[in-house]
Formats: C-alpha cells, structure tokens, sequence
C-alpha cells in the first residue's frame, strides 16, 4: 500500500527556436509516502519519509546535465529487521540493499542519448523478492529532462540525397 500527501512537478526550457544557449529541466517531489508491502501476513518492505524530492537539469552549449535526489526523514525496513536510514543526499547511484531479490537504488540517473537525463530519488527492484515471488519496479519521484534536436544525422541527409539523386537518374530523357 502507498500513500502519500501532496505532490508538486514542474518543467521549463528556453528551448524556443531563437539562438542561444539551451536548457530543459524538471522537478519532482512527494510529501509523506509511506509505502508497505505485505504478502499474507509476511513483511516484505516499509518505507517512510517527509519528502523525496528529484531534479534533473540538460543544458546545451556546452553539452551538460546534473541530476539531485533529496530525501528527507527517510527509514527503509526489510523483513521485519532494523530499520535502515535512507541518507538526504544519496550519491549518485548509490545501491542502499541489494539482498535477497531487493535492490534499493537511491539517486539513479540514467543518461538517454547525449541530451536526456532521467532521475529517479528512489528505485526500488523486487525480483522474486525474499523467495516470495514478488517482481516489479516501484519508483518515487522521477525528474526527467532532455533536448530534442531537430537536424538531421549525417547518415540520414547521405541517404535523402542519394535518394534524390537516383530519382534524377531515372526521370532523365533516354536519347
């Protein structure tokens, strides 16, 4: 079960046409989840926290992008054993469990293209989690930015003017 208080996103980009230096970025961030998962009368996880916020920002000229995670007031317990603490400003990609079918990743950042990047505050994998048979994904609070460029590849102009060009050859007049 998961319930949480109020959730805020918000998005920007200057990405307008005009010349300049780029931006896209977004934010996420949910106040007081508090996520339990049971099978039967088995603990297979909690987790509480204040607030889990996530940002990711992409820049363009020069090419950058930086991604945060900030979770506020965080415990994770796993099967009933002690509570974990869950740090406010995990490192990126930093595995807090990885036991039995659980994997808790905090702060993930995953790199699309050259221009996107997503941030996800926490990633919590079940794979047949504590021998029960519980697969899936549970994700709190996910950023993600990018830049769309609309010029085309090299690869992809190559083959429009070949094709034009083959075109041309087969409308020519035959003497």
């Amino acid at each position: 079960m998961l319930s949480t208080g109020v959730a805020n996103l918000s998005v920007s980009s200057n990405v307008d046409g005009l010349a300049g230096a780029r931006q896209a970025a977004a934010s996420a961030e949910v106040n007081n989840v508090n996520l339990g998962l049971n099978i039967i009368l088995t603990p297979v996880l909690s987790l509480t926290t204040s607030k889990v916020t996530a940002t990711s920002t992409v820049t363009g000229e020069p090419l950058a992008s930086i991604g945060t995670a900030t979770i506020l007031s965080g415990v994770l317990t796993i099967d009933s054993q002690a509570p974990i603490a869950i740090p406010v400003n995990p490192t990126v990609n930093q595995v807090l469990v990885n036991s039995n079918g659980i994997l808790v990743t905090l702060n993930e950042q995953i790199i699309s293209g050259a221009l996107g990047l997503t941030v996800n505050a926490i990633h919590i994998q079940l794979t047949n989690a504590l021998g029960l048979g519980v697969n899936g994904n549970i994700i709190l609070s996910q950023a993600q930015a990018a830049l769309v460029s609309n010029v085309p590849e090299p690869s992809t102009a190559l083959l429009v003017g070949l094709g034009l060009t083959l075109l041309g050859v087969r409308r020519r007049p035959r003497a």
